[in-house]
C-alpha cells in the first residue's frame, strides 16, 4: 500500500490522483514531524512530496531513517526532493526533475520549492508561485523567441531577492509586462500552469508507484 503527502505540488491534478491511486493507497496532506511514526505497518511505500516547515516542524531525517528500516520512501516535487537529496546515500528514492536539479546544481536552493498556499483549502490552492516553476517557465518563453535571455535573467534575480510568498503570479505578469507589454504578458502568464514541475514531478512518480504496486500486487 502507498501513502503520499502532497499538497499545493497536486493542485489541478489531485482528482486524477486519487483515481490513480483508488485501491492502492491514499493520499494525505503534507507531511510534518511525527507523521511517519504513526503511520499503520500496511504502507508499505511512503511518497513524500509536500510538507510543512515553517508553522510546525518540519519531517525530520531520523524519522525518516527509521522508517527506511521497514518501508520504501521516495521522495520528489518540494520538500520531498530536498529531503531525498539530502539522504540519497542512505536508502530514500528521489524522483523527477526538481531532484535531479538538486543533485545537479550545487547554488540550486532549498526556497526554490518554496511556496505559500491557502491554508484552508483542501485543494491547498497556491498563493505564490515556485521560483523553480517560473524558471521553468520563462526558459520555455526564451526557446519560444517570445522573451530574450537578458529578459529572463533579469526577471529571475528580481524573484530571486524576494521571500517566497511574494512570488506571485500578478507579479511576474508585472514584470513580464515591462519587457512585452500588458496583453502579451496576461497570454504569456496564462501558459504558467502547463509549466509547474513539481506538479509534474508529482504526476509522474505516482504513476510510477501504482505501476511498481501492480506488478507487485
Amino acid at each position: 500500500m502507498i501513502v503520499v503527502f502532497v499538497g499545493p505540488s497536486a493542485y489541478g491534478a489531485r482528482s486524477d490522483a486519487h483515481k490513480l491511486i483508488k485501491g492502492r493507497g491514499e493520499l494525505r496532506g503534507p507531511i510534518k514531524r511525527g507523521d511517519l511514526p504513526r503511520l499503520p505497518s500496511e504502507y508499505t511505500t511512503v511518497l513524500i512530496v509536500d510538507g510543512y516547515w515553517k508553522t510546525v516542524p518540519a519531517v525530520g531525517h531520523a524519522e525518516i531513517r527509521t522508517a527506511l528500516k521497514t518501508r520504501r520512501v521516495y521522495g520528489c516535487s518540494s520538500i520531498g526532493a530536498i529531503r531525498a537529496f539530502e539522504m540519497r546515500d542512505l536508502g530514500m528514492i528521489g524522483r523527477g526533475v526538481v531532484y535531479e536539479m538538486f543533485c545537479s546544481e550545487e547554488d540550486f536552493r532549498d526556497d526554490e520549492v518554496a511556496l505559500h498556499h491557502c491554508p484552508d483549502c483542501l485543494e491547498f490552492e497556491p498563493l505564490s508561485e515556485s521560483l523553480v516553476n517560473i524558471r521553468v517557465f520563462l526558459s520555455g518563453l526564451v526557446k519560444q523567441g517570445d522573451i530574450g535571455a537578458d529578459a529572463s535573467r533579469s526577471i529571475i534575480h528580481h524573484m530571486e531577492g524576494l521571500h517566497f510568498a511574494n512570488r506571485t503570479t500578478d507579479l511576474l505578469c508585472d514584470l513580464l509586462s515591462r519587457e512585452v507589454g500588458a496583453e502579451p504578458a496576461n497570454e504569456l502568464v496564462s501558459r504558467l500552469p502547463g509549466c509547474r514541475i513539481k506538479t509534474r514531478d508529482f504526476v509522474d512518480t505516482l504513476e510510477y508507484l501504482c505501476a511498481e504496486e501492480n506488478r507487485t500486487a
